[in-house]
């Protein structure tokens, strides 16, 4: 069965308020060294430019405003099983998804607006996604994606919401959530589409969480295998409630946080502190390169606010312990669609267009030396002679 968008939806106009009213909530980015030493820039445009975009805009406002039926937003229902998914680009994922009347860049840039939050997380967590160790993958990250994939893909199929555990329900914590939580439920059933052997809780967490309409946390069931939570409070006062955590069945995505933005730091580092703590894969987007670097730049200082027991200390200068994930880069399921600030016509972004990913820092065991292993070895070796001393008849 195919979905419809609701008339009453206009996806542009909440993505674009977040941007306006500048709500940004500091969430968890990093970098790789060769995309600081980039420095990114917003380059100027011409005026041309700025008014081509500008008819554009409009002309896009107007297409949804004047047509009650529009069949890109008539979205695909499950997928067959006998049928991949190519999760390269936003190209061929519509073909593949068998998605209708995407024909024609304003179809792809509508389309994209409003998918671009739930497909930019199954194009991280899908086996054929973009992201590889030849494409921005590093080793630890594609250890985290296994263990994930291995709860995304049981070996035993079992369809029945029933027969599944607790624990086999994966959930997706969403924190600092805006807009992406304001989205109709029904656009995230592409999550249950792309992994059809899964069942999801997504967590919208954060002050600006609540939908409209709603002054209250709520949960809410869209069906058998998709819950959604969506609570105002900040991150690490909801932290607990959400105990235990599993690297194998939870990960975390923060869409465009601002840790680079003034009170950036101050704002996430109780919240990002216990982030990390849970080991968990943690992917972070920012809407334009400039936005990425600023983040990656905040979360490389060694400023950060918190102690070690991850209290708000501001005389307190720390450096945050992770490893690298997914090294920062261009996101291929970005929204294609600008959202202008109503502000300054001039100054424009595209939602989620870049990501990257880091969790909490993993130690490994190491003897001090090598003679610490020698001696180790001597009282094995003592203990096997004493065993066989009183194995002999008369010396027990």
């Amino acid at each position: 069965m195919s979905s419809r968008l609701l008339p009453a939806f206009r996806p542009s106009r909440y993505i674009r308020t977040r941007f306006t009213y500048g709500l940004f909530l500091p969430p968890l980015v990093r970098p790789i060294f060769s995309f600081l030493k980039q420095k990114p820039q917003n380059e100027p445009l011409s005026d041309e430019e700025v008014r081509a975009y500008l008819r554009e805009s409009i002309e896009d406002e107007n297409y949804l405003k004047n047509n009650k039926n529009l069949r890109e937003f008539e979205f695909p229902g499950a997928q067959p099983y006998d049928i991949e998914v190519n999760m390269a680009n936003w190209d061929v994922f519509l073909y593949t998804r068998d998605f209708p009347a995407t024909d024609s860049e304003r179809s792809l840039r509508n389309v994209s607006k409003v998918l671009t939050y739930p497909i930019t997380i199954a194009s991280v967590l899908h086996k054929h996604g973009p992201f590889t160790l030849k494409n921005r993958l590093t080793s630890e990250g594609l250890k985290s994606l296994l263990a994930l994939r291995s709860t995304l893909y049981p070996l035993q199929e079992n369809k029945d919401i029933k027969h599944l555990r607790a624990a086999e329900i994966v959930r997706i914590f969403i924190v600092g959530s805006r807009a992406e939580g304001y989205l109709p439920t029904y656009i995230y059933l592409q999550l249950s589409h792309l992994f059809p052997m899964t069942a999801f809780h997504i967590y919208f967490i954060g002050p600006q969480a609540l939908p409209p309409r709603h002054t209250q946390p709520f949960t809410q069931h869209l069906n058998q295998r998709l819950s959604f939570s969506w609570s105002n409070l900040t991150y690490h006062d909801y932290h607990d409630s959400l105990y235990p955590f599993d690297p194998y069945m939870d990960v975390f995505f923060l869409f465009s946080p601002g840790f680079g933005q003034p009170d950036g730091k101050l704002s996430w580092a109780k919240s990002l502190k216990k982030i990390l703590g849970t080991k968990c894969a943690v992917f972070i987007t920012g809407y334009d390169a400039k936005d990425m670097a600023d983040d990656v730049r905040a979360l490389e200082a060694e400023e950060w606010p918190v102690d070690e027991e991850g209290e708000i200390n501001e005389s307190s200068k720390t450096k945050l312990e992770y490893d690298w994930l997914l090294t920062p880069g261009e996101n291929p399921f970005r929204s294609l669609k600008r959202d202008i600030n109503a502000n300054d016509v001039r100054d424009s972004i595209f939602s989620n267009w870049g990501i990257f990913g880091i969790r909490g820092k993993k130690y490994e065991l190491k003897l001090a030396d090598e003679g610490v292993e020698e001696q180790y070895e001597e009282i094995d070796e003592l203990e096997e002679e004493e065993s066989e001393i009183k194995s002999i008849p008369g010396n027990r």
